[in-house]
């Protein structure tokens, strides 16, 4: 499952995801992915609440955008737990 979701987050983030084409997700951005993401993979949609703690997080360097790389890690590390 990790590995469709890295693909998942790399080919789709960048074709539709990221609006405003910075290479990042903002938190609206992210929020739109995360729904999907959950939903291609047969979750319940996230509440705001549950898709904030994410954002959180993932954004490792706290600039408030989330780049792939900050994504691979937080979803490789939750894959191991």
């Amino acid at each position: 499952m990790a590995q469709f979701a890295s693909r998942f987050a790399h080919s789709r983030s960048r074709q539709s995801f990221d609006i405003d084409g910075s290479g990042a997700l903002d938190p609206l951005e992210f929020a739109v992915f995360y729904k999907d993401l959950s939903a291609a993979l047969g979750k319940r949609t996230p509440t705001n609440c549950e898709i904030m703690e994410v954002i959180n997080a993932v954004d490792a360097n706290g600039d408030g955008e989330i780049t792939f790389a900050e994504f691979s890690a937080w979803w490789d590390q939750r894959a191991q737990q």
